[in-house]
């Protein structure tokens, strides 16, 4: 990674997890420092919130156009070359903000009056991946937005549901950063 221009790497850890695991790796350098990482949990909102302190590390660098958010166990298939022309020939970001794409599921029974209430229509409903890749545009959108963050962050997340009679299930990190770029109108600028 020292030694190579095409990436920048930022790996979040957990709040309080030792990164003495990393002393030695290709990764050291490229933690996120402690002060500003979340302890996130999986289904929870932290992983929004996480997403965006390693959105925000990457900005510090000017010269970086578009952002992939990869998991701990992702392998990619082709080499890096490879993979660096791709990304920057596209112009749009890759995240479903859609809602015509043929056959593809934005799980409304997810979306509840609570969200409608606050201005977060089915028109606007969207559903993707955790695993996007951004362009820088959008990446600031994500970083600087707090509206619709709060209204996520108050009401997507595993709980009773009185309407249902049943547990509810929303997950942040399939429906934020989609719907957010739908909000304000983005969607012709992402890959469905």
């Amino acid at each position: 990674i020292d030694s190579q221009f095409m990436f920048d790497v930022w790996v979040h850890l957990k709040k309080g997890e030792d990164p003495e695991a990393f002393r030695g790796s290709i990764f050291e350098g490229s933690l996120v420092p402690e002060h500003y990482r979340v302890d996130s949990t999986w289904g929870g909102h932290s992983l929004i919130d996480a997403t965006r302190v390693l959105f925000a590390a990457a900005l510090t660098n000017p010269l970086v156009s578009k952002m992939v958010l990869v998991s701990d166990s992702d392998v990619p298939l082709y080499g890096p070359l490879m993979v660096y022309n791709q990304l920057l020939s596209e112009e749009k970001s890759r995240v479903n903000a859609c809602n015509t794409t043929e056959g593809w599921d934005r799980d409304l029974y997810r979306l509840r009056h609570d969200f409608i209430e606050r201005g977060i229509s089915e028109d606007i409903w969207r559903k993707s991946w955790q695993w996007v890749a951004l362009e820088r545009r959008h990446v600031q959108l994500v970083v600087q937005d707090t509206d619709v963050d709060e209204i996520f962050r108050s009401l997507c997340r595993p709980r009773w549901d009185d309407d249902w009679c049943d547990f509810r299930v929303c997950y942040s990190d399939e429906h934020y950063i989609p719907t957010l770029l739908a909000v304000h109108g983005l969607e012709d600028e992402t890959d469905c």
